[in-house]
């Protein structure tokens, strides 16, 4: 009696068991999709019992071997089989899929695609090429004063505000891409072009500015001259920076020094006036530096585009940032203005600036 009740018991939870079994096999049948086609909203593996719910598929291209463990991928007419870890479907054959009860097509669920490299391997995602975002689009006569340009900013996001591969299209009055300008520094935050006559040509010229990012206000910026549609850099931070060094020291009698390298121009600072507990890291009860010490002079900081009511052209306003102890300790800027002159930006005014104490 006991013998008995333990098969029917164990039979009774055999079959609950089987029922679980195919009702879980059965979802995965229903939902019938692992991945999805490149070219199409097709499944790439199915689980398929009758291959009545086949049919043949008229514009697949045969290749010389098929691999039962491979996945067919036909893209731009490049026919590839890549490594799969499952079985996929046949691939000269798709599935008719259940219509809804509103005569369309029920559409497989959604599924991220399968990035692969032209070596059939595996990318991550995060490193895949992002497709170019449009940050700006603006107008002006940049070519010629006879065709209103427009200009589009573009780059790729990397997160948040951050963006690379930074450049500009520009545009002819068809509508059809006729250049683009590539900065040499093209990664960054909040890229932004003015378009501004510079030169006194009737033209605009290209003013592009690029935040680094961080607490120091630093930036990338360019003037670029595209008159007859020739690419020309008028102002590269880079090329600025590398032709206006500084050198800067503590001085004794509560002073600071600032010298261009390759001029006999020098600025003196009166620090005086800051407090006690700051002059007394620095120099001595009677005024005497304690030990050397330098400061420093960045390279561009911050560059600002501003119109010359006398002249009616635009002009570079540069900023370099001069810091004492530490970073966040800002003894002022070297201040450089500069204006076209026979098409290159020349310096006009200098000066450095410095803080109300």
């Amino acid at each position: 009696m006991k013998r008995s009740l333990f098969l029917l018991f164990f039979a009774a939870i055999l079959v609950l068991g089987m029922m679980m079994i195919f009702d879980s096999y059965k979802k995965v049948q229903t939902a019938g999709v692992f991945g999805k086609s490149f070219d199409e909203d097709l499944p790439l593996y199915e689980i398929i019992e009758d291959e009545s719910q086949l049919t043949d598929v008229v514009s697949f291209q045969k290749t010389d071997e098929v691999h039962i463990d491979s996945l067919y991928k036909d893209f731009n007419n490049q026919t590839q089989y890549l490594k799969a870890p499952f079985k996929s479907i046949r691939p000269e054959l798709k599935r008719k899929y259940p219509k809804t009860s509103g005569g369309k097509r029920k559409e497989p669920p959604k599924t991220l695609p399968i990035p692969f490299d032209e070596t059939e391997q595996y990318i991550e995602v995060s490193k895949q090429a992002q497709k170019p975002k449009v940050l700006q689009t603006t107008f002006g006569n940049v070519i010629s004063k006879e065709s209103i340009n427009k200009l589009v900013v573009k780059g790729e996001n990397i997160g948040g505000q951050y963006f690379d591969n930074i450049f500009i299209e520009i545009y002819g009055n068809d509508n059809n891409l006729i250049n683009t300008i590539r900065p040499q520094t093209n990664l960054g935050y909040a890229p932004n072009i003015l378009l501004a006559d510079f030169v006194g040509n009737g033209l605009d010229q290209v003013f592009l500015g690029i935040n680094s990012g961080g607490s120091g206000g630093f930036g990338y910026f360019y003037v670029f001259d595209v008159s007859n549609n020739q690419i020309k850099t008028l102002f590269d931070y880079q090329e600025f920076s590398s032709k206006n060094q500084y050198t800067g020291r503590y001085i004794n009698y509560y002073r600071a020094e600032v010298v261009k390298t390759d001029s006999s121009a020098k600025y003196i600072i009166d620090l005086s006036a800051r407090p006690k507990d700051y002059l007394d890291m620095i120099w001595g009860p009677d005024g005497k530096l304690l030990t050397p010490k330098s400061i420093d002079i960045s390279d561009v900081n911050t560059v600002f585009a501003y119109y010359n009511s006398s002249t009616q052209l635009f002009e570079l306003m540069i900023f370099q940032r001069v810091t004492g102890l530490y970073n966040a300790d800002s003894l002022g800027y070297v201040i450089t203005q500069q204006h076209i002159e026979n098409d290159k930006f020349v310096t006009f005014y200098q000066s450095l600036s410095v803080f109300s104490q």
